[in-house]
């Protein structure tokens, strides 16, 4: 059964966060692109590290101690990577296609991005992390944004849901 749990300190959407139900990390958002981290304890919300780029339509993998943000927008596609280690965030390597609205899941070290939008369309490509770079692996088979990923590692993941774009415009 689901209960009632306390409100995030700032209220916007368009975020992005990971980790456990007592120990997770609420980032970015909207409305226009934020650089806010709060950081749940299982009962309450309490302000982080902020990030170093701002942004909204990111998506975050990993541990309340050690996670990544990845991607978004601000001004446009962001390809930026910041790793988090509990207290501050450092930019880590680049994805290769800058993309807004990816579904990611895994861990700090082995990662997974999935598709987004790009360039102005939808994309298919994936790209894995190994702690220091991201690698093009096989493409999902229909380019998409919107849509969520999960698992915990970037060997054994789950992709679903998403838009191509002819049922939901393209993103902001």
């Amino acid at each position: 059964a689901w209960s009632s749990g306390s409100p995030q300190t700032t209220a916007r959407d368009n975020t992005a966060g990971f980790g456990l139900q007592t120990a997770a990390i609420l980032l970015g958002g909207a409305p226009s692109p934020q650089a806010i981290v709060e950081e749940y304890d299982g009962t309450g919300w309490s302000a982080g590290g902020n990030l170093n780029t701002a942004r909204w339509y990111a998506t975050g993998m990993g541990l309340q101690t050690a996670g990544l943000c990845v991607g978004g927008y601000n001004s446009g596609n962001k390809d930026e990577v910041e790793s988090y280690d509990g207290s501050t965030w450092t930019e880590v390597g680049d994805v290769n296609t800058a993309r807004r609205t990816l579904a990611g899941f895994g861990l700090q070290g082995a990662a997974i991005i999935a598709t987004g939008y790009a360039s102005d369309s939808h994309v298919d490509n994936v790209e894995s992390w190994d702690g220091s770079s991201w690698t093009e692996v096989g493409d999902l088979n229909l380019a998409r944004s919107h849509l969520m990923g999960a698992g915990a590692s970037n060997t054994s993941a789950l992709a679903y849901g998403g838009t191509d774009g002819s049922s939901y415009p393209a993103p902001d």
